[in-house]
């Protein structure tokens, strides 16, 4: 197995509009989807505002090794028996102060992992799990603002969701088991 890339090795940064093209002009994942999505799409998503895009540098050679972008998000619960259920599985993970609180709330603030790949040569590197460990420090345990769940619309593929069940991640319903993406959340 390949050397792994700690957190020491990389640099995150947020990427300017006027970057996107000509640092993301040569990425690929190996997903055609995604791939398609970095080189034609980004811009106009950020443009938009609908996503802040990110890149992962290597540290030795200043490479692009993985892109992300964020945006954010709610888990809003309409349906009272999901609320219930949602809020009877999860409020164990607060202060017992808070759960009162946890309990009449009808939506949680989240930030949404809405793209997340990782350069072909660099996969299976640990570089994936440190982009999520970077996500949760900054919005969860740093607390940037208000933001109780980390969400994602995952491929759902055997080994995109096994990367980030790894990462604490859980299925939010069973209800999307067959579809083509997953909700997966963290918290």
């Amino acid at each position: 197995m390949e050397a792994r890339i700690l957190s020491s090795d990389i640099k995150i940064e947020k990427l300017a509009e006027s970057d996107i093209s000509c640092l993301l002009d040569s990425f690929l994942c190996g997903h055609e989807t995604l791939d398609r999505f970095f080189i034609n799409d980004i811009s106009k998503c950020v443009h938009s505002h609908y996503v802040s895009a990110y890149c992962v540098r290597h540290k030795t050679d200043d490479a692009v090794i993985a892109v992300f972008t964020l945006a954010h998000d709610a888990i809003i619960l309409s349906n009272s028996k999901d609320a219930d259920d949602f809020k009877e599985e999860n409020y164990t993970i607060f202060p017992d102060e808070y759960v009162p609180i946890f309990k009449t709330q009808t939506s949680f603030p989240a930030i949404n992992i809405a793209h997340l790949a990782v350069a072909k040569n660099y996969q299976d590197k640990g570089v994936g799990t440190n982009i999520l460990s970077y996500i949760i420090d900054t919005f969860i345990d740093y607390d940037l603002a208000g933001c109780q769940i980390v969400t994602v619309d995952s491929l759902n593929t055997p080994r995109v969701n096994s990367f980030y069940m790894r990462n604490g991640f859980r299925n939010f319903t069973d209800s999307d088991a067959t579809a083509k993406t997953r909700r997966i959340i963290f918290y």
